[in-house]
């Protein structure tokens, strides 16, 4: 990212350190590409808002993005915490911010597949068969997986 950025005349001391961040957070690319992957799962399938959800929120029909958001609600207070004690209290220092977020988006990613698998909706649409490792790896699917997701890739690609 360093050339990248002073080739379009950023300052040597901002290009370094941005490239610096980028390299932390690529290690939240996994669970950040996990959580969009579910989400979008979850959109196919029409599911609702969960309890903590109407605990926080008056209406009851609020939509198809709820299980994501309901996480995000969830994981931010705990993300700002991380980003507090690692950017603060540890020798991390600004590099402790693309840390925490990673870490948030593993949680995302793992909180929201939990949430998905109690969900007594997800269970009632009989849409997951659980994890089948022949599937993930096949070659077909991935590149359909890869294929589909392109798009979104390249909209958080432009926004980092």
């Amino acid at each position: 990212m360093e050339p990248v950025l002073l080739a379009l005349g950023q300052p040597p001391f901002l290009a370094l350190h941005v490239q610096r961040f980028l390299r932390v957070l690529i290690v939240g690319a996994p669970g950040y590409v996990g959580f969009e992957s579910m989400k979008k799962y979850l959109q196919c399938q029409g599911m609702t808002w969960g309890i903590a959800s109407h605990m926080l929120c008056s209406s009851t029909a609020l939509g198809i993005m709820g299980a994501s958001t309901t996480i995000l609600v969830i994981v931010s207070p705990i993300n700002i915490g991380l980003n507090i004690v690692l950017i603060h209290y540890t020798s991390l220092g600004l590099l402790g911010s693309p840390l925490a977020v990673s870490i948030t988006y593993w949680l995302c990613f793992a909180f929201l597949a939990i949430y998905t698998y109690l969900s007594p909706i997800h269970t009632e649409n009989r849409t997951w068969g659980g994890i089948q490792l022949r599937t993930v790896l096949d070659f077909k699917s991935c590149y359909e997986f890869l294929r589909l997701a392109l798009p979104g890739i390249l909209m958080v690609g432009t926004e980092w």
